[in-house]
Order: C-alpha cells, then sequence, then structure tokens
C-alpha cells in the first residue's frame, strides 16, 4: 500500500475507543521476541523507517491526554541488543526532543530483565525527565525456568535497579504455568537466597499492591484484583 501506516492507524483509532472507554488500560508490544534468535535477519531500511514511525504513532495515541494509557514491551528476556532495542531508544529520544514529555506514555513497562545490563541500565536513565514512567518487571520463575538463569543473577539486577531508582514489580510471565513456587512469596525466597539486598526487598513489598496503572475502570475493577499472595 501506499501509506504504510494505514492499517495501523485504523487500529491505533480503536485502541484509543477502548481507552476512552475504560476497556484497556495499554497495549503489549511483543517485537522484541525474535532478537537474538539465530533465525533473526536484520531488517531492510524501509522496515527499520516503518518500525521507528509506528513507535511514534503508538507514543502519540497512548499519550493522548483525553485518554491515555501504558505501554508494555517484551524485552530484555533473551537478550539485550538488536535492531527492535536501537530503534524503540531512538524513537523515544527523537518524540521526546520534538513534542516533550507529554507525548510519551504515563507508563512504560518493561516485561523482562534477565537480559538486562549495567550498559542497558544506562540507557533508560539517560531518559532522566521520564525516569519515573519506566518500571521493570522481574519474571523470575519464568526466566530460572525456561532461560536457564540464576536467582542469584536475577536478584543482583533488581539489586541495581533500585539502587538506581527505577521501579521494580514482579511480573505475571509464568505464574499460571509453575504454579505455588511462582507465588509472591516463595518468588521473594527465592530472591533473597540469591542475595537480594534490603532495600530491594523493600521496595518490591511496598509496591507490590499498588497499581502500575489506573485506568477509567480501577475504581470499580481494580480493588478487586490487588494481588496479596499473588502477582
Amino acid at each position: 500500500v501506499e501509506d504504510q501506516h494505514s492499517l495501523f492507524r485504523e487500529n491505533m483509532a480503536k485502541f484509543k475507543h477502548l481507552l476512552l472507554r475504560g476497556h484497556i488500560s495499554g497495549m503489549d508490544i511483543t517485537g522484541s521476541i525474535v532478537e537474538g534468535s539465530k533465525k533473526y535477519i536484520d531488517l531492510e531500511e524501509k522496515a527499520e523507517t516503518v518500525l521507528f514511525e509506528r513507535f511514534q504513532i503508538i507514543y502519540d495515541t497512548l499519550s493522548n491526554p483525553e485518554a491515555p494509557g501504558q505501554l508494555k514491551i517484551h524485552m530484555y528476556e533473551s537478550t539485550p541488543e538488536g535492531e527492535f532495542y536501537d530503534i524503540f531508544f531512538s524513537s523515544l529520544k527523537d518524540q521526546l526532543a520534538k513534542k516533550g514529555s507529554g507525548s510519551i506514555p504515563p507508563i512504560i513497562r518493561i516485561g523482562h530483565i534477565n537480559a538486562l545490563r549495567t550498559q542497558d541500565i544506562q540507557r533508560f536513565k539517560d531518559f532522566d525527565t521520564i525516569k519515573d514512567r519506566f518500571v521493570f518487571e522481574a519474571n523470575i520463575d519464568s526466566n530460572v525456568n525456561l532461560k536457564k538463569t540464576t536467582p542469584t543473577k536475577l536478584a543482583a539486577t533488581v539489586n541495581e535497579l533500585v539502587a538506581s531508582g527505577f521501579k521494580v514489580r514482579l511480573g505475571t510471565d509464568g505464574l499460571g504455568i509453575f504454579g505455588n513456587i511462582a507465588l509472591f512469596d516463595s518468588t521473594i525466597d527465592r530472591l533473597k537466597t540469591g542475595g537480594l539486598s534490603d532495600k530491594a526487598l523493600m521496595h518490591i513489598r511496598s509496591e507490590s499492591d499498588l497499581p502500575i496503572y489506573k485506568n477509567k475502570n480501577y475504581n470499580q475493577f481494580g480493588k478487586k484484583l490487588q494481588c496479596l499472595y499473588f502477582y
């Protein structure tokens, strides 16, 4: 099609409508899931441009003051680098420079921390004007069982994120599969064994029952969904 974004814009209009109605609170992007795989093929320049522009369409949609929404991105599960990551950061930087912090979603959730490195954390720290909007999700049991990582490695990353002033939550990826070992207290115990700092422990516990983001229907439904022993 002549307009690379025609269908995409139609879908974003539907998202905007659902946000206005309070039926959803945002969107989840899984585009980075193939990063680092042997089958991964470099994007052509045209595809890179399209991805860059679509990120900014998403930012515009989710930062609409009439119906803002959260953005969750599936990243840092297997690898910390690749074109998806570079385009995400460059599109975010460009959006801020051209339109300001009001053009960025109120919450940007980072779906994993398994592959996160110090230099990657620094990339987020560089966005100091919107630093409080990033929420990192630690999917402990999913990453231990599927990515063969260790609680020690994950605890060290949580410690570094908290020490750097970022919000960290325990993610939900894997809870339905792994059962009791993925419950809140069980996961906390594994992280403590792995070296979770007292500061990080206090941070995670204090954040555990707070909503990550309140959309229009939170007062109707949200209070029934507090995690308590679940997350």
